[in-house]
């Protein structure tokens, strides 16, 4: 993968790390580009090591690289990961993941893309225990622009463009437009000498001796600020700042360029530019603005006794067509104690939370109510009515909500400087569109390490999407208070939706077949007939035995792999699992999608985890699209063996063309793609081009993690009723991943599923650390009625015994409900387990019509308004015709009989479709001589004896 390579950042930058091996090899040795013994960097063995870079102030970060030792140790960076963020604690262990590196040959240099992350802090960490970090080489790029000049002059004064960086460049590099600072009108919170005043600081000297009187400091104080009036309002490209060379720089470390039509406590409303890291005394640092519209630009130094000394400040942009604010005074005000002109819009990454309606879990006075964290302000006393607090409680939160969703960028928080600053160690910034449970089951952004009194700390959200921004404190007894939540970032634009035909429907995520006569691989072959393409043959056939199904040897880690060829869109992967034997070995199987072919592509990301399948059954599990080239099937584990019969991909190939039918196999009992028809997936608003197969069953796993689940009372909060749709098939209770209520009378947990489903099959996983009996008894009901936990509704199954840590599936025969309920009837009783897992049968949706009530089998590709034809004589030569009143059911399908006669009366022959009569042809069937003899298909699901009537009154039948 190539990558364009925008300015270096880290170069001669302060680096740290986790512990020395040898004390010559210095943590900066990684910056000076060499690779030869003796200028790497290697740790000590310990637990999570880890070497970080300081950039100086906050950056867009396009790519890193990372060459490996060339002379030993190889293995030593495989595993490690590449963070960014802003955060320094503990190395950075707590910033946003850019990438993994899975593996690296001697002296090899690998490039990674972070994609315009933003954050201070570079940090690569090798975690877990007993690990050690070695490497050689390590440079941090910016992301490059997309014009040839800094800052084109054809881009309108309207753009928010995300794309630049916040890069540091001496000032003789710097050409991005007129200074619009030099002898404007300056003020500052106070004077610590005449030599300090404000105007010396756009007086156009470099000149950085304080005594020479071109440098200006304030006294020690709260919240220091520095301000220049610009006249007008202003597009700001870029700041630079020089600072004293006697002293002093570590005085502006963590102060605020803010820029905005504001003058009020020194510009304190205003938008942020940037931060301010580390500076080398005399030497000119610049901060990219973007494009940002203001008046006023300031220097803060927020906190206590902080003090503002510095010798020169420019401010670079290009004159705005807006009028002059003649009615805003020049004098800056005090502080102010309401929030003033939202002038953070117009920042390229705008705060989009100030204003919004905020709510949080409880109100420990009318001082700490919700909306005082998105008021603006940034006064961080409680007492002076601009931060909030809850009662002391279990899993504290707050929210806001932006009102629609949008791409956030990053999120800052204020502490309190009067108190209580160390009560924020541990919350988690979580962001999403579901207000359930206030937002608590949403993804995390960052989890909040510790935070300096009075301080606003930012964290990187990479882009997340979102509605709702929670912070939540997990565990018992914990208590949230914060001053300020601002969430930095732009509306959501989400994707175009594709047009269907020539009727104008609109179809989400229109996908196709793009596994067929792709390359295949695994790990290893039990017998020359497994080979791994038999996974994409198109046969359906289920039975090893017949040469249709792939498996291992029995090994560490057993994989199987595709190559799409390309890097594509993968929507859904369907597995087929074996029907003659070993079908639980799939359990517990992972499907990954990837770029990397590494290993069978184990690095790349997971899209599911297989709890359990029904043997013969085909189920398709959701990606939510990811994107990738590879496509692996694999079991994590010591002696593990995979087999399956079959995998197909569905997604979206750059070089596939959507109106062209896909290929198919004149093995009539094979997979018969039809151009056209498509399967409507209930659980999903996904539509497939796909074709059916008359002995094959469709099941869907249905995404439970962001449904709404609830239980009858909660034992712990780390047995909340959530843990039971994570996604974990963890067993053990104290590892976070298991449900548990209290012992009452008729426990029960219940998930609802938003809509009436077809429930197919329901898999529990159960507790492996102790109570494992505890399931015993337990019923699965499904139905409509929500009333007292669902347990009015019909039963699908019940559980008898499950033994500890296994994973067992319940058929549901299709019973339709929204709801699906766990319970154990009887008092004293106690519900537990880990995971639960729902397939739902698919159905067929036609052209014109509306999918039946009942859910079938997809019926064969036969017009089946059209009468079914004998492919075989009868003795006088004259076809049978039989008129079928709905889809042939119970071809293919599992026969038994009583006991049979000779081989020619096998009970499968009596499903044959032959239609001939003669019992030497071997056609038929037949038992002993007995009592009470039978013969039986099983149809694989519940069906109605009433379907032919349903099917014509539907249209379905002519």
């Amino acid at each position: 993968m190539k990558f364009e390579i925008g300015p270096e950042l880290s170069k001669q930058r302060p680096t740290s790390q986790s512990s020395v091996f040898i004390p010559s090899q210095f943590p900066e040795k990684p910056m000076d580009g060499s690779i030869q013994s003796g200028h790497c960097v290697q740790t000590l063995q310990e637990t999570d090591p880890w070497w970080m870079v300081d950039l100086g102030s906050t950056q867009t970060i396009g790519s890193v690289s990372i060459t490996n030792r060339k002379d030993c140790c190889q293995e030593q960076i495989k595993g490690t990961m590449i963070l960014v963020g802003d955060s320094p604690y503990q190395g950075g262990k707590f910033n946003a993941r850019c990438a993994s590196i899975p593996f690296l040959d001697l002296g090899i240099k690998h490039v990674v893309s972070c994609e315009g992350m933003k954050g201070r802090y570079v940090t690569i960490i090798h975690p877990g225990r007993e690990k050690v970090l070695s490497f050689c080489d390590v440079k941090v790029f910016g992301k490059i622009w997309n014009s040839d000049k800094v800052f084109p002059d054809e881009l309108e004064l309207s753009s928010h463009d995300s794309s630049y960086s916040l890069y540091n460049f001496d000032l003789m590099e710097n050409n991005f437009g007129p200074v619009l600072s030099k002898g404007k009108p300056a003020f500052q919170s106070s004077i610590s000498n005449p030599l300090g005043s404000p105007e010396r600081a756009v007086d156009g000297s470099l000149l950085a001796d304080f005594e020479k009187g071109t440098c200006i400091q304030t006294q020690r104080e709260v919240n220091p600020w520095w301000m220049v009036d610009l006249g007008c309002t202003q597009t700001v490209k870029s700041v630079a700042i020089t600072p004293r060379k006697d002293c002093c720089t570590e005085e502006l470390r963590g102060a605020l360029i803010l820029v905005g039509d504001s003058p009020d406590g020194g510009g304190t409303l205003n938008a942020r530019c940037a931060v301010i890291g580390f500076l080398d005394r005399e030497k000119t640092e610049t901060f990219r603005c973007g494009l940002i519209h203001g008046r006023y630009v300031s220097v803060l130094n927020p906190g206590k006794e902080k003090m503002i000394s510095l010798c020169e400040v420019r401010v670079f942009g290009k004159a705005s067509k807006f009028p002059p604010l003649d009615n805003l005074p020049i004098s800056p005000k005090s502080l102010p104690s309401s929030p003033g002109t939202d002038n953070a819009m117009d920042s390229a990454v705008p705060v989009v939370s100030r204003g919004k309606p905020a709510f949080q879990s409880s109100v420990y006075s009318a001082l700490g109510s919700p909306e005082r964290a998105v008021d603006g302000s940034l006064l961080s006393d409680f007492n002076k009515g601009s931060c909030i607090q809850t009662y002391p409680e279990n899993d504290p939160w707050w929210m806001v909500d932006l009102g629609s969703p949008y791409t956030v960028d990053s999120v800052s928080i204020t502490s309190r400087r009067d108190c209580c600053s160390d009560l924020m160690n541990g919350a988690m910034i979580l962001i999403g569109d579901s207000q359930y449970m206030n937002g608590r089951m949403n993804p995390r952004c960052a989890m909040v390490p510790a935070m300096r009194p009075g301080k606003t700390e930012s964290f990187s959200c990479g882009s997340m999407k979102g509605r709702y921004v929670t912070i939540t404190i997990p565990g018992r007894g914990k208590l949230l208070t914060m001053c300020e939540v601002q969430v930095f970032g732009k509306a959501f634009e989400g994707p175009e939706k594709l047009q269907a035909g020539d009727s104008g429907t609109q179809i989400s995520n229109l996908v196709t077949l793009i596994s067929m006569g792709k390359t295949a691989s695994q790990s290893s072959m039990s017998h020359h007939s497994a080979s791994p393409e038999k996974a994409l043959d198109m046969s359906f056939q289920k039975d090893f035995g017949k040469s249709s199904c792939i498996q291992t040897l029995q090994e560490s880690n057993p994989w199987w792999m595709v190559d799409l060829g390309s890097i594509s869109s993968v929507a859904l992967v369907s597995l087929t699992n074996r029907n003659d034997c070993c079908q639980e070995q799939i359990n517990g199987a992972e499907i990954l999608v990837g770029d990397s072919s590494f290993q069978g592509g184990k690095f790349n990301p997971k899209c599911a985890i297989i709890s359990s399948m029904p043997p013969r059954k085909t189920v398709f599990f959701d990606c939510g699209v990811l994107k990738g080239r590879y496509v692996t099937i694999i079991i994590p584990g010591r002696r593990k063996t995979l087999t399956l019969c079959k995998v197909q991909i569905l997604g979206s190939d750059p070089k596939a063309s959507l109106s062209s039918p896909l290929p198919g196999s004149s093995d009539n009992q094979g997979f018969i793609p039809i151009q056209g028809t498509r399967f409507s997936i209930s659980s999903t608003s996904t539509e497939i081009i796909f074709g059916s197969n008359p002995y094959q069953n469709y099941f869907v796993q249905i995404s439970l993690r962001r449904k709404r689940v609830s239980q009858s009372s909660i034992f712990d909060p780390s047995g909340s009723p959530e843990r039971a749709v994570d996604g974990s098939l963890e067993s053990d209770f104290w590892r976070g991943s298991c449900i548990q209520t209290h012992q009452e009378t008729g426990p029960w947990w219940m998930i609802d599923l938003e809509s009436t489903q077809p429930v197919a099959t329901v898999a529990i996983t159960n507790r492996r650390d102790c109570c494992h009996e505890k399931i015993n008894g337990a019923e699965i009901l499904v139905g409509d009625s929500f009333d007292k936990g669902g347990k009015s509704n019909p039963r699908c199954a019940r559980i008898f015994a499950l033994g500890p840590g296994k994973t067992e599936s319940f058929n549901c025969g299709s019973l339709r409900g929204r709801y699906v309920t766990i319970t154990i009837p009887g008092r004293g009783k106690l519900l537990t387990f880990c995971e639960v897992q729902i397939l739902s049968e698919m159905t067929q949706s036609l052209p014109g019509s509306h999918p039946s009530h009942h859910n079938l089998p997809p019926t064969s590709n036969k017009d089946i308004s059209m009468p079914f034809v004998s492919t075989t004589p009868t003795p006088d030569g004259i076809k049978n015709y039989i008129r079928p009143c709905a889809p042939l059911l119970s071809q293919g399908m599992n026969v038994f009989q009583s006991s049979t006669s000779s081989l020619l009366g096998s009970p499968e022959r009596a499903i044959d479709g032959c239609l001939a009569g003669n019992f030497s042809k071997g056609s038929c069937i037949q038992t002993l001589s007995e009592y009470e003899p039978w013969w039986m298909v099983d149809l694989d699901s519940s069906l109605s004896c009433g379907l032919c009537c349903d099917y014509q009154q539907k249209g379905l039948l002519s």
